[in-house]
Parts: structure tokens; C-alpha cells; sequence
């Protein structure tokens, strides 16, 4: 996790300007401490951002929060008594296609008593008002980015919340970009086993497999075995998921 406390610079810097410098940034402070400055423009409080999802696997707070500057106190109480598992805001998130405000997550989803507690302490620590901007990348990686005020509300217009987003989805892909090398390795699978896994996918057996392949149940072993070596998994889903979420695979719908 990355902590920045520069100075925050007026006046807020234009779009185009933000967009035009982000993609020469060549290290990951520069390009988060950019995004925090643009944000200042609008008045903004408290940012994180968070990684959610890689490979269409949970990323734990604890590896996933790339930045923040909320409060120190609430990120104690929220990383060490893992707040993460009932933050409704954070789980509703995950199904949004567009940004919402923290207000409008107990419109849109039944709560539970512990969420609505949750909500109550978000208040009660001073964040009271805030933007969550659900991105996506590649299949299956998602991040969040929280973007907020203390003892107010954010006063945002249409045009300004597109800028916030696209600016969020900017950053997310330069953070990916310039740390994407070194994260994934590069994995390729033939046509035949790229068949094979897809069928899986779509939930067939062995047999069906070799049947709709037109080859034997031992070179459907074969072919799903050389997977397994490849993706450095041991099980049909986990190489699955895997798989779609590099991006080696795409299955139809089954009809």
C-alpha cells in the first residue's frame, strides 16, 4: 500500500491535461499522486483504490489497497476487523456497471444489520458523503476506487463525475500497465487444448468431450493434463477461471 501526503495543487488541473500527462507517467507514485491532484480540483477529501479482483479471484484488502488517505484510524478499523466482509458499498460494487453514491447503496440493496452499522460508523468517522467508481480491465480483474469528503457532501455535476470516472479508469490502466510485466506470466495454449478447456467450461464430461472432439476419453486426459501443467493449477475449475480470466479462453453460452 502506497501512502502520499504531498502538497494538493490548485488550480484543479484540466481534463485533457490530466489525460495528456498520465501517459508519459512512468512509475506508480507519480501516476497515483497525478490522479490525487486532479481530484483536488474537486474538492475531494479521501481516495482509495483498490484492487478486487485478478483472474476472477478475490484480492484480499490486505494485497489489494494500492491507496488511500481515508482517516488512519477508520483504515485500522476497517482492515483489523476485516470491515471488508460486510462493506455493503464495496459489495454492491461488484454488480455495478456505473459509479453511485455511498448514499444510494441502501436504496439499491437489502441491508443487513451489521451493513447498516457499517454505514452508521462510516458516518459517524467523519465520511459522510462519497463516489464509488467500480472499473474493469481484462476478464475478470476489477478494481475501486473511493472517492469522497469529510463533514459534507460532494458536490459533483454530471460532467464532472464522467471526468472522475474516466480519469479512474485511466489510472487503473497505467497501474496495470506498468506492473502487468511483472505480474502475469506469459502462458499459451494450443488449438486443440484451447477445444478442450472451452468444453469444459461449458460444463461437459470427459466423454462428451471426446465425443464432440472426435477423439479418445485418453487424449481429453492428455490435452487437460498439458492445461494443468501450463496454468500451474490441479483442478478443472480453478483452470477454468483461470483461463478466462487471461483471456485464453472465451466459452459460448450453452443453449
Amino acid at each position: 500500500m502506497i501512502n502520499l501526503d504531498a502538497l494538493r495543487i490548485t488550480p484543479p488541473t484540466p481534463f485533457s491535461q490530466f489525460v495528456e500527462d498520465a501517459v508519459y507517467i512512468t512509475n506508480v507514485p507519480d501516476l497515483l499522486q497525478h490522479l490525487r491532484s486532479f481530484l483536488d480540483g474537486f474538492a475531494v477529501d479521501v481516495l482509495s483504490y483498490q484492487i478486487v479482483s485478478d483472474d476472477l479471484y478475490k484480492v484480499p484488502i490486505d494485497h489489494g489497497l494500492i491507496f488511500d488517505d481515508f482517516p488512519r484510524d477508520w483504515v485500522r478499523h476497517y482492515i483489523d476487523d476485516d470491515l471488508e466482509r460486510i462493506d455493503p458499498i464495496l459489495e454492491y460494487s461488484r454488480k455495478a456497471t456505473a459509479p453511485f453514491r455511498w448514499s444510494e447503496v441502501e436504496k439499491r440493496m437489502r441491508l443487513s444489520p451489521a451493513q447498516v452499522d457499517f454505514l452508521g460508523e462510516l458516518r459517524e468517522a467523519g465520511l459522510t458523503d462519497g463516489l464509488a467508481v467500480p472499473i474493469y480491465s481484462s476478464i475478470g480483474d476489477m478494481a475501486y476506487f473511493g472517492v469522497g469528503v469529510q463533514f459534507g457532501r460532494l458536490e459533483l455535476k454530471e460532467e464532472h463525475i464522467a471526468q472522475i470516472v474516466l480519469a479512474c479508469q485511466l489510472t487503473h490502466n497505467r497501474y496495470v500497465a506498468l506492473t502487468n510485466a511483472r505480474r502475469k506470466p506469459s502462458v499459451s495454449l494450443s488449438p486443440r487444448e484451447t477445444e478442450a478447456l472451452s468444453l469444459v467450461a461449458c460444463g461437459m464430461s470427459n466423454i462428451k468431450i471426446a465425443k464432440q472432439m472426435g477423439i479418445s476419453q485418453n487424449t481429453v486426459d492428455t490435452l487437460l493434463r498439458r492445461c494443468f501443467e501450463k496454468l500451474k493449477t490441479r483442478s478443472r475449475l480453478e483452470a477454468v477461471l483461470l483461463a478466462i480470466g487471461s483471456g485464453l479462453i472465451l466459452p459460448e453460452r450453452s443453449e
